[in-house]
């Protein structure tokens, strides 16, 4: 019984950490920021209000921090990695960044609009219906995972000696942390070897070939 419970909750835990994982991955780092695959619209337009309803972060503002990120990795303009203190990377979503580095697919379509002017209002709406079905603990979970999951790509991706490659840590950590890899190609779809994101969603939904409608900056 005790081992039936324990394989329950970690079920339970992979069940929560997986979207999640995915929702910042492979829709906001992968989709949105690099464009380096076909994203579905209805997919779209459900990604976009549950990365709000779960405090994501606005994806205009998610996506031009992360491309100001490329552009200046490991110096002193960029917005997170080892150059920042410790603080600044645990606080980094209440910064305002140039919404400049979205790019203008982003900036023009009307469904990011949305979000941002009703992210609030979003996560106000998730909460109630958290607090009435499952119970705000369960969201507050599924928050703090995503926080976490965030802060230790910010903290592991980097180094002071440079970008990271980890094969245990892409497995946990949505294959992010083949993190040379990207940088190097960073408008690929497939991180590496141990991607899970790639092998069990992207390369189903459609093409992973690059969407050339707008590349994202190079990284130099």
């Amino acid at each position: 019984i005790i081992s039936y419970c324990r394989l329950n909750a970690r079920a339970d835990r992979i069940f929560r950490g997986a979207p999640m994982s995915f929702l910042v991955s492979g829709y906001y780092h992968r989709y949105l920021s690099h464009r380096s695959w076909s994203c579905p619209r209805w997919l779209e337009v459900i990604m976009c209000i549950c990365s709000a309803g779960f405090a994501l972060t606005p994806a205009i503002s998610w996506v031009s921090m992360h491309r100001k990120h490329h552009r200046y990795a490991d110096q002193t303009q960029d917005p997170h990695g080892p150059k920042r203190s410790l603080w600044h990377n645990l606080t980094l979503s209440l910064y305002n960044y140039e919404l400049k580095y979205a790019g203008k697919l982003l900036l023009k379509d009307n469904l990011y609009a949305f979000q941002l002017k009703y992210y609030w209002w979003c996560i106000g709406l998730a909460m109630g219906i958290f607090a009435l079905t499952a119970g705000i603990e369960f969201w507050l979970m599924i928050v703090g995972w995503v926080f976490l999951f965030q802060i230790a790509l910010n903290l592991l991706g980097h180094q002071q000696g440079g970008t990271v490659n980890s094969h245990l840590g892409s497995i946990v950590l949505a294959g992010e942390l083949y993190h040379r890899q990207h940088h190097d190609n960073p408008n690929l779809a497939r991180f590496g070897l141990l991607d899970w994101p790639y092998h069990g969603v992207i390369r189903w939904l459609g093409a992973c070939g690059k969407n050339v409608s707008e590349p994202a900056p190079s990284p130099h």
